[in-house]
């Protein structure tokens, strides 16, 4: 970007923020001034939709003139402030030290005159200072203005309106300055009852029992199409059976009832006795009765398959179940007695105990006699124990057991550098429903899963992105303006970056964090650092899209802050960011956290954050 539009940007900020500071003076002697610090060597700022790094968390120098309309200096001060985190800085133009010009003081100026303001920067703190912008006063605050104009009139707010560079009439004006629409007030007395309106289409008609429906342009009355005794309901007759709730009567059409599959139909809640469907994964009708789903077909023919006996006790469990690992090629081998023959439909069976698990069956013919059935396996278990699987078929029950193998906590990679070898990290899974991924359950470095958002005990450690577990991620980790030619620096110092591209390593490289083949992983086995959409899934999951939606999230993030390039910390306890995998040009991903918002955001290689690793 040119400095002009540079220029642009920073006077932007300054009309914004223009108004006058009240005190016990009069008149007042200040102007809020704000801006954004932004380098002139036309690179994008990261996080943010203008051009130029954000000068962020460094005293600068700022210095503002008021220049006559002939271009003497009338009156001249400065400031050393800080900018956040973001570029931003706040002063008071009044409150500097006097540096020169005519006047000593803003309450010396004769308002009555046209000034321009000419802002000057020193972003090095060496006393050079360059110029990023001037112009014209348009209008001054009413305050400054009335206490030297002796009495004349001064500029109206619409004619302040206008020189902001609005348009309109002063009725335009006055709909800018209404407010929102207020809450409804309350109800009034009700009114007096009006006349009685006119006859309408509905009359009355000649049968008991029959119900009007809308035909064509008019309601239709006598008819046997619909009827009801008050007690039950009738369709295609103008009467009801005795015993009969709901009677219908047709030649040539059916009754047509709710159709669903069976992950649809376990998911009805307390379902009545009696309650049917028909089952669309097994082509069935399916009726509720005593907790249990039963269902009634014939298939090419063949009868529904019986069995006389079924022995889950003596079944044979091929494979194994780990925690929180996905079950695959799993399953049982369950013999039955007293086959007829017949079809049984395909099944599937939630488990008890440990839950998060399935067992399921194809459709199958049995035997005559004796045989075997195989029930597969599928889903994960999320804790130690067993799970239970009651199972129905062939009009015989049992329950089906599987063990749960206990977790066997990874390793770290080797070398790894632990801030509190007392306490290291434990490694363990925790599974997003919604996304069916499993994460570690807490932020690598902390001591436990996050009991609030503000907990210090699960912040965990900051990381230089591409970086390995070496100790510069120890929140108390030394510092270093040294930059590393080396993709594993020999030594656990935080990296100061404060150079052009803010990355601790000089020439970067994109594939240190890599999916598959990054060198520096600090996961341990079997986990890695998310992708950026991996990270925006988990997002969408959430009830809020901020700081609370994502502790309040399976995976419960905490605000643990984050370390600016130049080795200070910010904004802990009240926001957060964490590393993706994903790079951008010369910057990385980062899942950015705080009160308002949650979402994508790029930023500088050489900054602290927050690591959650994802299981591979």
């Amino acid at each position: 970007m040119k400095k002009d539009n540079l220029q642009y940007w920073i006077f932007l900020f300054f009309l914004l923020s223009f108004g006058v500071v009240r005190g016990q003076e009069f008149p007042p002697s200040g102007i809020n001034y704000a801006a954004v610090a932004v380098d002139l060597e036309g690179r994008v700022a990261a996080g943010v939709d203008v051009y130029g790094f954000a000068v962020r968390g460094r005293e600068i120098g700022v210095r503002f003139s008021l220049l006559s309309s002939s271009g003497d200096r009338v009156y001249s001060e400065e400031h050393r402030v800080e900018t956040d985190a973001f570029g931003l800085f706040s002063v008071i133009i009044g409150s500097g030290k006097v540096v020169g010009g005519l006047l000593k003081g803003l309450e010396e100026i004769d308002w009555r005159e046209s000034y321009s303001l000419r802002v000057e920067w020193d972003t090095e703190g060496r006393g050079m200072y360059r110029v990023v912008g001037e112009q014209v006063l348009k209008s001054v605050p009413y305050a400054l203005y009335s206490g030297l104009s002796g009495g004349e009139a001064g500029e109206s707010v619409y004619e302040f309106w206008l020189g902001m560079g609005n348009e309109g009439d002063k009725v335009v004006f006055f709909q800018f300055l209404r407010g929102s629409k207020g809450d409804q007030g309350e109800e009034g007395e009700r009114g007096p009852r009006g006349d009685r309106g006119a006859e309408g289409d509905l009359k009355g008609g000649s049968g008991n029992g029959t119900l009007p429906y809308w035909k064509e342009d008019a309601w239709a009355l006598d008819n046997e199409s619909l009827y009801t005794d008050g007690i039950g309901m009738a369709m295609g007759k103008g009467s009801i059976e005795p015993t009969a709730a709901l009677e219908l009567t047709s030649e040539g059409k059916g009754f047509l009832t709710s159709r669903m599959t069976i992950e649809q139909r376990d998911q009805i809640r307390n379902a009545s006795d009696g309650l049917m469907i028909f089952n669309t994964t097994t082509g069935c009708p399916n009726y509720y009765y005593a907790g249990l789903w039963y269902e009634w077909c014939g298939r090419e023919g063949l009868s529904a398959g019986v069995i006389e006996a079924l022995d889950c006790a003596a079944a044979v469990n091929m494979g194994s179940i780990t925690i929180g690992e996905w079950v695959e090629e799993s399953y049982s081998l369950i013999n039955y007695e007293g086959g007829n023959g017949g079809i049984v439909a395909a099944k599937v069976f939630s488990s008890e105990g440990v839950i998060g698990l399935t067992a399921s069956m194809s459709k199958d013919t049995l035997v005559e006699g004796n045989g075997f059935l195989r029930i597969n396996i599928s889903g994960i278990a999320m804790e130690e124990g067993q799970a239970f699987f009651p199972l129905r078929i062939g009009r015989k029950s049992c329950i089906l057991v599987w063990e749960i193998i206990p977790y066997q906590e990874p390793a770290y990679p080797l070398g790894t550098i632990h801030c509190d070898p007392e306490n290291i990290t434990i490694v363990k899974p925790v599974l997003n429903p919604q996304t069916g991924r499993v994460w570690m359950d807490r932020n690598l470095g902390a001591n436990r899963v996050a009991q609030s958002i503000d907990d210090e005990e699960a912040f965990g450690d900051l990381y230089q992105w591409g970086r390995f577990g070496d100790g510069h991620q120890c929140r108390n980790s030394n510092t270093t303006l040294d930059l590393s030619t080396t993709d594993q620096p020999e030594h656990g110092k935080f990296i100061l970056a404060i150079n052009a591209l803010g990355d601790w390593r000089e020439g970067g490289n994109d594939g240190l964090w890599a999916v598959e083949t990054g060198i520096n992983n600090p996961c341990p086995e079997g986990y890695r650092l998310p992708t950026a959409l991996e990270f925006e899934v988990e997002r969408l999951s959430w009830s809020q899209n901020n700081r609370q939606g994502a502790f309040e999230s399976p995976l419960r993030f905490p605000s643990g802050g984050v370390r600016l390039t130049n080795g200070t910390f910010f904004g802990v306890s009240q926001r957060s960011g964490l590393w993706s995998s994903t790079t951008n040009t010369t910057a990385a991903n980062v899942l950015f956290l705080n009160e308002l918002f949650a979402g994508e955001s790029n930023h500088e290689r050489g900054s602290g954050y927050s690591v959650r690793c994802i299981k591979n």
